[in-house]
């Protein structure tokens, strides 16, 4: 059976950017040229430039190596056999490659939305082009963002959401947020293992965390080694503190370093060009290098006094050079020359705004992919889209709305037409008293009635809120966490995906919802290439 419920077109929800949307649905006409729409369109044709196969003798080596790093982590973290294979292989397989900050545990369901789409993407692009692509995950374990990675949110059996954090104590600033140490996870865990326990999903869920604790050496690895298992192997993995990487991308780290006053203007010029056309602009240059210096373990900013320390590492100790946004997208597609890459909005806007980096140091710019969006709906709530309770759209854009709905209802239809009625005729009743009041009162006598026509204003609401109380209990024995449902599909009042846990989804569905979440991939990604994006909502 599908745990695909149904869809609703992307541009219809209000979470994106115009930006986003006219990339990916083309909307606009005319959009400029860094804006071109991916909707309906052959990403191999239509978008991929030259395809780079072979590799200079040069660097022939230093690929094997960085390969041999890649396939040995990718192994060791529990991808597939045929993954690890392509990796090995004597022929440089092609690459689809997204990427995320490591979330506790494998992180929010935006990073399995990700993983999903690239795995879904190599696939249709190996078909294709009859030569191996390996879908990859770029872990950023080098980003020093804790505060974006800290917390642990999911949803109860009941629906109740439980969160749980990595303590400040367990984090330096500057470090790496990899290198947090496996035992926060093991003690998140044990946090919300009462919660856990209930599901009769949980010996699954177990075991994936417990395999990946084993694999692991670090929080890095642990939350790349639990999304590569709930997507059944399928994902390579390369770490963004990869010596091998800095190693093999030294010449285009070397030149960034060289002419990073001409990117910045790049960057500012190309930011000033989409406010023009409307848009957002998502990055801001600073005085600072975007290359970082990791010294003891703690990534330090650059300032321009030490710029001398930074062009001396560049050359001669390039391991110790963390690459910042721009300089790691740069760094990502010089070293692996992707045919695509999978991303979220905010990293499409500020891919727009970087465009004009890649022409200035020759590195191939691959095709921008938009990750998949969905919204997960556990199984006691599937009855609420399933026989037209409510109006899907309105559920995903404003879920208190949907539940108030629901509620008045559920209100028998007797007693429902009875209570319309009622407030109905009394207010029409209030507000002609009212209009007399105010056309024959004194100001002293329209003071006194209006505060009591206030008054009994709010008995009638107290009135209506009762007999509402009679839909809601109905309700709520109809679909059990109802009550929750605001904060299961907009917790915090986001979209589910930027906070929701990924392990979430399992707990309720188990194994089978890796089934799922590939199927949901693949079918945004059909509809996507279709020129019909869509949002999907999606069950375990």
């Amino acid at each position: 059976m599908s745990g695909i419920l149904t869809h609703v077109p992307l541009g219809a929800l209000r979470d994106h950017s115009r930006l986003f949307l006219d990339y990916v649905e083309g909307l606009r006409k005319g959009v400029p040229p860094f804006i071109a729409p991916v909707s309906g369109s052959d990403v191999v044709g239509d978008h991929l430039g030259p395809i780079e196969t072979s590799i200079s003798s040069e660097d022939r080596e230093t690929w094997k190596e960085l390969a041999a790093e890649i396939a040995d982590l990718s192994e060791r973290l529990g991808t597939d056999t045929e993954v690890v294979g392509k990796l090995r292989g004597e022929a440089r397989p092609h690459f689809v490659v997204t990427g995320q900050q490591p979330g506790v545990l494998g992180g929010p369901l935006l990073a399995a939305y990700k993983v999903a789409t690239a795995i879904a993407l190599a696939a249709h692009l190996e078909k294709r082009m009859k030569h191996p692509v390996v879908p990859l995950y770029w872990c950023g374990s080098d980003d020093v963002d804790f505060p974006e990675i800290r917390d642990f949110n999911m949803l109860t059996s009941q629906l109740t959401p439980v969160t749980a954090s990595i303590p400040q104590s367990a984090y330096r600033a500057g470090m790496p947020v990899g290198a947090i140490d496996t035992n926060t996870a093991r003690q998140i865990w044990t946090t919300v293992l009462p919660f856990i326990e209930p599901f009769s999903e949980h010996a699954f869920v177990g075991g994936v965390v417990g395999s990946a604790l084993d694999r692991s050496g670090d929080h890095g690895e642990l939350s790349a080694a639990v999304l590569v298992s709930l997507l059944k192997g399928r994902v390579a993995v390369v770490d963004g503190r990869s010596g091998a990487v800095r190693r093999f991308a030294q010449p285009v780290l070397s030149r960034y370093v060289e002419l990073e006053a001409e990117i910045k203007s790049d960057v500012v010029r190309r930011g000033e060009e989409l406010e023009k056309a409307g848009y957002h602009v998502q990055l801001a240059t600073g005085a600072d290098s975007g290359v970082f210096l990791v010294e003891n373990g703690i990534r330090k900013s650059v300032t321009p006094e030490r710029r001398d320390a930074l062009v001396w590492a560049v050359e001669n100790d390039v391991e110790r050079c963390s690459p910042g946004v721009i300089a790691r997208n740069l760094v990502q597609d010089f070293a692996f020359k992707p045919l695509a890459v999978v991303l979220g909005p905010a990293e499409i806007a500020y891919r727009a705004q970087i465009g004009g980096v890649y022409d200035r140091l020759g590195v191939a710019r691959p095709v921008d992919f938009p990750r998949l969006t969905a919204t997960f709906l556990p199984g006691p709530l599937i009855g609420v889209i399933g026989n037209g309770a409510v109006d899907t759209l309105e559920l995903l854009r404003d879920p208190s709305a949907a539940v108030r709905a629901l509620y008045r209802g559920a209100v028998p239809r007797a007693l429902s037409d009875a209570m319309e009625k009622m407030e109905r005729e009394i207010i029409e009743a209030i507000d002609r008293f009212r209009s007399v009041v105010v056309d024959h009162g004194s100001s002293k006598v329209q003071g006194k009635i209006q505060s009591r026509v206030k008054d009994l204003r709010k008995r009638i609401d107290g009135v209506v809120d009762a007999t509402l109380e009679a839909g809601k209990a109905e309700a709520i024995a109809r679909w059990p966490g109802i009550a929750e449902l605001d904060k299961t599909i907009r917790p915090g009042h986001k979209p589910q995906e930027r906070t929701l846990a990924t392990l979430t989804p399992f707990l309720f569905g188990g194994e089978a919802t890796s089934d799922v979440l590939l199927e949901a991939a693949d079918r945004y990604l059909g509809d996507l290439l279709d020129g019909h994006p869509n949002h999907i909502v999606y069950s375990s």
